[in-house]
């Protein structure tokens, strides 16, 4: 199978409202590089039996890859 790395990055800035209470921004981005990471391969070998030649095209072909670059922003009020 494939290998695969991700890098993920978090930000945030808390925000003295008043008191004890504060507003806090997030922005979490996950695969911040964006990169490709394959994740099935079709190892389905099949054969013709008669002469013994690979019928399956799709033999060793990558199937499906994982999720890319996603960005998520939230704000909590803690009072």
């Amino acid at each position: 199978m494939p290998g695969w790395h991700n890098h993920d990055l978090t930000l945030f800035k808390e925000f003295r409202v008043k008191g004890n209470q504060t507003l806090q921004y997030r922005w979490e981005i996950y695969n911040i590089f964006d990169q490709v990471q394959f994740q099935d391969v079709n190892l389905a070998a099949t054969f013709n039996p008669t002469n013994g030649a690979q019928t399956n095209a799709n033999f060793g072909k990558i199937t499906s890859a994982r999720t890319e670059r996603r960005m998520q922003m939230s704000l909590r009020y803690t009072f």
